[in-house]
């Protein structure tokens, strides 16, 4: 039980670093720009509110790339990422 808790919160580390050492420009609002043409992943929005406003947007890799840069925007737009670099769910913090 142990090691599941410890290889999550470690993966989590790793993908803040990584959206740290990006270059600028390539970590988006998961939450505004998802479904858009990308060749970095594929996302789409899952959840919206009312207004029509994404709540929760999830990242699945594709054949050239994974889901880092697409969590570091999320944590770096004030969302909260879970998953892995494979893919994952950014949440909107209301």
């Amino acid at each position: 039980m142990r090691g599941p808790a410890l290889q999550g919160a470690l993966g989590i580390c790793l993908l803040m670093m990584a959206g740290c050492a990006g270059p600028p420009g390539r970590t988006i609002d998961p939450l505004t720009k998802y479904g858009k043409a990308d060749p970095y992943f594929e996302s789409e929005c899952t959840v919206k509110d009312k207004a029509g406003d994404c709540l929760k947007a999830t990242c699945k890799e594709d054949a050239v790339s994974n889901c880092n840069d697409w969590a570091a925007g999320c944590l770096n737009h004030d969302g909260a990422y879970q998953g892995t670099s494979a893919g994952g769910t950014c949440t909107k913090v209301l």
